[in-house]
C-alpha cells in the first residue's frame, strides 16, 4: 500500500473526505495534529525569542546558512 499526503482547500475538506470514505480501496488514516512538547523544549523556545528579540541583527541571515550546508552536501 503507498501513503500519499494531500492538501485540500479548508471549504472542500469535508466534501473530499466523505468522498474518499466511500471508495473500498482508500484507506484513511486520520492523524492528531495536536502535539506537546516538553517543558524543557519550551524553556529553550522561550530564551530563544528572547535573545532574537533583543538582538534581532544577531545571527546569520538564512540565505547564507543554506549556501554552507549546500556545500556539506
Amino acid at each position: 500500500m503507498k501513503n500519499i499526503t494531500l492538501a485540500v482547500a479548508d471549504n472542500k475538506f469535508t466534501y473530499f473526505l466523505n468522498l474518499i470514505k466511500k471508495m473500498g480501496f482508500v484507506k484513511v488514516l486520520e492523524k492528531d495534529s495536536n502535539f506537546e512538547i516538553s517543558e524543557y523544549q519550551k524553556k529553550i523556545l522561550d530564551e530563544s525569542i528572547k535573545e532574537h528579540k533583543e538582538n534581532p541583527m544577531e545571527g546569520e541571515n538564512w540565505e547564507d546558512v543554506k549556501k554552507k550546508l549546500d556545500k556539506l552536501v
